[in-house]
């Protein structure tokens, strides 16, 4: 599968879960201050029991790895295990992604993000790198940061 098919197969996923999509407005006051309202009316999540994964072939790429994830990222819309829907660090973490998805593009993200993983491993890959600091951070309380400019001016 190549980054345009994986591209097609996201975009398909999303018509296919436009109905179970939930406005990250919702977590506008949890979030206050890190995301913008405007922003968060663009993101939606999706509640799931198996976590949806494209059908990946690639030496050394793990695909179980992201099936056994608590959350995983497609541009805007992001999906969780049904159990975490109330884990705010986790949509913290995956509304990284939303940003990171916006600012890349679409194509872009899934190259730069399937190359990092391949190249450097999940653990050191620095788009997930930038999700777990971040969502760290806000587990400690830190002071309120405007997410979308943080990544933007970091990616």
């Amino acid at each position: 599968m190549n980054i345009k098919e994986i591209n097609h197969w996201i975009d398909e996923l999303l018509d296919k879960q436009a109905a179970q999509r939930i406005s990250c407005t919702c977590l506008g006051d949890k979030l206050k201050g890190f995301y913008p309202s405007e922003f968060l009316a663009e993101c939606a999540y999706v509640l799931v029991d198996d976590i949806p994964v494209p059908p990946i072939t690639l030496p050394d790429l793990d695909i179980s790895l992201f099936r056994n994830a608590d959350g995983i990222t497609y541009k805007n819309t992001y999906f969780i295990r049904r159990e975490r829907e109330v884990d705010t660090s986790l949509h913290f973490h995956e509304l990284t992604h939303c940003v990171q998805w916006k600012q890349l593009g679409a194509e872009s993200f899934i190259e730069r993000y399937l190359s990092e993983i391949l190249t450097v491993g999940y653990d050191k890959a620095p788009l997930e790198k930038m999700a777990y600091t971040a969502q760290a951070y806000f587990e400690r309380g830190g002071q309120q940061v405007d997410m979308v400019s943080y990544v933007s001016k970091n990616i």
